[in-house]
C-alpha cells in the first residue's frame, strides 16, 4: 500500500471521529477518542469505579479531544475584559475548561454521549458479524 493510500485511510478515520459543538457563538471541535485511549484515560486517573475518577478520565479525555475552536476569546480563558480572538493552542485548553465550567459540563456530556454511541455502534457491529458469519 503507497503512502498516499495509508493517507486516504487516516484521513476517512479522522473524518469519522471529528464533530463540532457550538456553544454561546463559539466552535469547538474535538475528536473521538479511541478505545485505547479511553482505557489509558481511566487507569491514569485511578482505575475505579469511583464518581471522582471517573470526572478525572472525562476531564483528561476532554483535553486531549479538544483540537481545535472558533471565536473563543482571550476574556473567555482569562476573564481579563479582552474581547481578542484567541489562536487554539493544546496549552490553553486546560485554562479555558476552568474558566468555563458551564462550557466544560456541556462539552463533557457531549463527549460522553458520543463514547456512549459509538460503543453502542461498535457493540451492535461485532453482534451482526457474529449472526451473520458463515457456518
Amino acid at each position: 500500500m503507497d503512502r498516499d493510500a495509508l493517507n486516504a485511510i487516516k484521513a476517512a478515520v479522522q473524518k469519522q471521529r471529528t464533530f463540532k459543538v457550538d456553544i454561546e457563538g463559539r466552535g469547538f471541535t474535538l475528536v473521538l477518542p479511541t478505545p485505547h485511549e479511553r482505557q489509558v484515560a481511566y487507569l491514569q486517573a485511578g482505575g475505579t469505579t469511583d464518581l471522582g475518577v471517573w470526572t478525572i478520565a472525562v476531564r483528561r479525555l476532554l483535553e486531549a479531544s479538544l483540537v481545535d475552536w472558533v471565536n473563543v476569546t482571550v476574556d473567555d480563558i482569562a476573564g481579563n475584559g479582552d474581547n481578542t480572538v484567541a489562536t487554539f493552542d493544546r496549552e490553553l485548553v486546560p485554562l479555558l475548561l476552568d474558566s468555563k465550567t458551564e462550557w466544560t459540563a456541556e462539552l463533557s456530556n457531549e463527549l460522553t454521549a458520543r463514547i456512549a454511541v459509538h460503543k453502542q455502534n461498535v457493540k451492535g457491529a461485532k453482534k451482526k458479524s457474529v449472526t451473520t458469519s458463515p457456518g
